[in-house]
C-alpha cells in the first residue's frame, strides 16, 4: 500500500505544471517587440527578379555579392532609429553620412537621448517603403576600396551631388519579419 501512494504521489508530482520565474532583466531582454525588417533593392525595370537583398562587406552596406558579404536585419528601436543585426556581431546603429552613404556605428542606437534617426517604415502589408528624413532617392556606388569584390555601396541622396559619376538608382523596400 504504501508503494502504491508513494507511486501516485510521484506520478503527480511530476504530471503538475511547474511554475518557474526568471529574474526580471531576463523577460525584459528577451521580450523584445520592436519590428524587425530586412532591407531590398528594387532595380528598375525588373520586377520582383530585381529585387536585391542589402548586405553587410566590412562597414559598407552593399548589394549584389556572391562572397564574402552577411545579410542582416535592422530593429526598429524606437526615435525613428535602427540598429543592424548580423550574424556574430551585436546590435549597431545605421545611419547615413554626410555624403549619404549608409553607415554602420560601432555602438547601438541610443533612444531617449533627444535626436530623431530619420527612418521610417510605410505601407500597409509585409513590405514597407523605407524612407530617411523623408528622402527616398537611394543609389548606388562601385567601391572605391575594393572595386573588384567591394560591391555596389548603398547610399541616400542628400543635397544637389552624389557620391559618384553614374550612380545606379533603385528604390529600397523593406519587408517586415
Amino acid at each position: 500500500m504504501l508503494f502504491k501512494t508513494l507511486l501516485i504521489s510521484a506520478t503527480a508530482v511530476l504530471a503538475a505544471p511547474i511554475a518557474c520565474e526568471q529574474p526580471q532583466e531576463h523577460v525584459e531582454a528577451n521580450s523584445n517587440s520592436n519590428p524587425k525588417y530586412s532591407l531590398n533593392a528594387i532595380l528598375p525595370g525588373q520586377g520582383a527578379s530585381g529585387m536585391k537583398g542589402l548586405q553587410i562587406r566590412g562597414d559598407d552596406i552593399v548589394y549584389g555579392l556572391t562572397q564574402g558579404y552577411s545579410y542582416f536585419k535592422l530593429e526598429a528601436v524606437g526615435d525613428n532609429l535602427v540598429n543592424v543585426e548580423s550574424p556574430g556581431q551585436g546590435p549597431r546603429e545605421l545611419y547615413a553620412a554626410d555624403n549619404g552613404e549608409l553607415v554602420i556605428n560601432e555602438h547601438p542606437a541610443q533612444v531617449g537621448k533627444g535626436y530623431d534617426g530619420g527612418w521610417k517604415f510605410e505601407g500597409d502589408g509585409p513590405v514597407k517603403s523605407v524612407t530617411y528624413y523623408g528622402a527616398n532617392e537611394w543609389y548606388s556606388c562601385t567601391s572605391k576600396d575594393d572595386p573588384l569584390h567591394g560591391g555596389q555601396v548603398v547610399y541616400i541622396k542628400k543635397g544637389d551631388n552624389y557620391a559618384c559619376k553614374d550612380p545606379i538608382h533603385f528604390t529600397v523596400a523593406a519587408t517586415k519579419e
